[in-house]
């Protein structure tokens, strides 16, 4: 999918707002612990590529790295990462969360608001398929 990505920025950030996205616990909120990082991906010859050569980076500079073979595909990354190291303890407990947490998107809205500037498929998609489930959504497809 090809994005507006000042719609797209403000759609993830209303809907991972501290009063909207809360985790909780025995009906306890967790104070927030997450944040959205948005960033170009720096595209690296990875076998010869070493980022802590004087001192440790900040580890969220790792999600944006990948291998110069894929550097036409001119990749935008949005990650949510949580704050700390070791464990997140409530009430004197360590908590494990979900390995992955998921944000919805309201695929209809980015796409009436022009946040969602176009879907663009490969040679392999199975059209079918993306189309039943953009039908689902009764999202169609326009007319050639």
């Amino acid at each position: 999918m090809v994005f507006d990505f000042a719609w797209l920025r403000q759609h993830i950030n209303a809907q991972l707002a501290p009063d909207v996205a809360r985790l909780y616990r025995k009906g306890v909120p967790y104070r927030q612990l997450f944040s959205i990082n948005y960033g170009i991906v720096d595209y690296i010859e990875w076998e010869q590529h070493q980022l802590n050569t004087v001192q440790f980076p900040n580890p969220i500079l790792y999600t944006y790295l990948k291998s110069n073979r894929f550097s036409a595909e001119r990749e935008l990354r949005v990650s949510l990462s949580a704050f700390g190291m070791g464990k997140l303890t409530f009430a004197n407990q360590n908590i494990d969360l979900p390995i992955s947490l998921q944000a919805p998107c309201n695929f209809r809205a980015g796409l009436a608001e022009n946040g969602i500037r176009s879907i663009e498929i490969s040679t392999d998609c199975d059209v079918k398929w993306l189309e039943t489930e953009l039908e689902k959504l009764r999202i169609h497809r326009a007319p050639d």
